[in-house]
């Protein structure tokens, strides 16, 4: 009976948690619903996520590739870059060491700043899974507590495909008394680290693309 009784509370409280924290559903997707998604590997194997924005460039965090002398390039897989098969990676990677920073090296780890443009050796060839970014480059007001969608790979070596999830944007405020009180993993997320492509739009609520 004890046994019983605990079980039933352990499911109750855990549905209730749910429900007040409203934890996100992190879903694989196909690259058609993304194919301006891309990816980088920096000459440091560090992985960070970017869009295409033209035939020509690709946008990412200044931060990950600012110490980088080269980067590659990945784009129409939904796979992740160091799960990809050398085929593979010779029909979708590019290498470059063309950049453009907005600022100098002082001002990356400013979130205004923190943008970067690579640009590929050749014109990318468009398809069904390989599209640029419908940017709109005046200033866009976000209103709190608005669905945002995100997309990307997980940090964890045993993922494999491209996901997506839809987040609450949460008050600047909220978001940084949760992340001085450590509450971030339970709470919220809070994107304030550089070298992440969404920081500019959680941590100011604005985006400026």
């Amino acid at each position: 009976m004890n046994l019983t009784c605990y079980f039933l509370f352990t499911c109750f409280s855990f549905l209730f948690a749910a429900q007040v924290i409203n934890l996100p559903t992190i879903q694989n997707v196909n690259l058609e619903e993304f194919p301006y998604q891309a990816q980088i590997v920096t000459s440091e194997e560090t992985a960070c996520s970017a869009i295409i924005i033209s035939r020509n460039y690709i946008m990412t965090p200044a931060t990950c590739i600012a110490e980088s002398s080269s980067v590659k390039v990945y784009v129409g897989t939904k796979t992740k870059a160091k799960h990809l098969s050398k085929n593979i990676l010779n029909t979708y990677g590019y290498n470059s060491s063309n950049f453009l920073f907005n600022g100098d090296d002082n001002t990356f780890w400013n979130f205004k700043y923190d943008i970067a443009l690579i640009r590929i050796p050749q014109p990318l060839e468009f398809s069904a899974v390989i599209q640029k970014a419908k940017i709109k480059w005046d200033d866009v007001l976000l209103k709190e507590n608005s669905m945002l969608q995100v997309s990307g790979w997980s940090n964890s070596d045993a993922t494999f495909d491209l996901k997506k999830m839809e987040v609450k944007l949460a008050p600047e405020i909220l978001c940084d008394y949760c992340y001085n009180a450590g509450e971030t993993q339970k709470i919220i997320s809070c994107f304030k680290q550089p070298g992440r492509l969404s920081w500019p739009v959680i941590q100011n609520i604005k985006a400026k693309f």
